[in-house]
């Protein structure tokens, strides 16, 4: 009652908390699986607004504005490695009750994808870290670099949105030939901008330091867009 009644005093100050998990339900496999799978979508759910926060960075010019939205993104990464733990635990104990080889394969398929949201959690911090840096060190992007970043990121975040609505769908029927060309979308545009930054250094094209960040950039996100397609095959049972 409490937490439906004060509001978040701000978003930072917002937290995100199992909803639908309870106790009760463990005794019955199937039903405490329903709930799981409800708190997965939510849990997936931040890992997309992580992403928009990014995109918001990058055009983003005031270094205390910059370090507010990073801020924000901390928030829901530190909210990530809770959300594992505390689904984890409760998998662990569903896992104490007799459970048939479609449960057992689905509570394999729940761990493998509550570890990989806060991978991606975890990497999407590390981007942010790495935009704040940046600004930190006064360095800048050629318009190109901006441009291909920005790119990627809408690539990783159509990406998510895809896995979001894959997990919210039933696993069994679920098709994730979408998701599979999103990935092979990023790959390619992280390949492209990978083999352009390598010849604009051999040019001396920009600025080294600048062009560090820059390639640190593109490696996470496409690392970020891997995990995001381990969750879409763990769905499918291909863990």
């Amino acid at each position: 009652i409490a937490t439906r009644t004060v509001k978040s005093k701000s978003e930072e100050d917002e937290e995100f908390h199992l909803e639908y998990i309870n106790t009760a339900a463990i005794k019955t496999p199937e039903l405490a699986l329903m709930e799981v799978k409800k708190e997965i979508v939510v849990f997936s759910g931040v890992t997309n607004k992580m992403v928009e926060l990014i995109g918001n960075m990058y055009v983003e010019t005031k270094k205390s504005k910059i370090e507010k939205i990073l801020k924000k993104i901390k928030k829901r990464e530190e909210n990530t490695d809770r959300l594992e733990i505390e689904i984890a635990d409760y998998l662990s104990k569903v896992t104490e009750i007799e459970l048939n080889p479609n449960e057992s394969l689905r509570v394999r398929s729940m761990l493998s994808i509550v570890h990989d949201l806060e991978r991606i959690g975890d990497i999407l911090f590390q981007v942010g870290i790495e935009l704040d840096k940046k600004a930190d060190q006064g360095n800048w992007f050629t318009p190109d670099q901006r441009e291909g970043l920005i790119a990627l990121t809408l690539l990783v975040g159509e990406a998510i949105t895809i896995m979001q609505s894959n997990l919210d769908e039933m696993w069994d029927k679920v098709d994730i030939t979408l998701a599979l060309e999103k990935e092979n979308e990023i790959n390619e545009l992280q390949s492209k901008l990978r083999k352009k930054h390598l010849t604009s250094i051999e040019k001396r094209d920009y600025n080294i330091k600048s062009g560090l960040i820059y390639s640190n950039l593109y490696t996470l996100l496409e690392r970020a867009g891997d995990h995001v397609m381990n969750v879409n095959e763990a769905v499918k049972g291909q863990v």
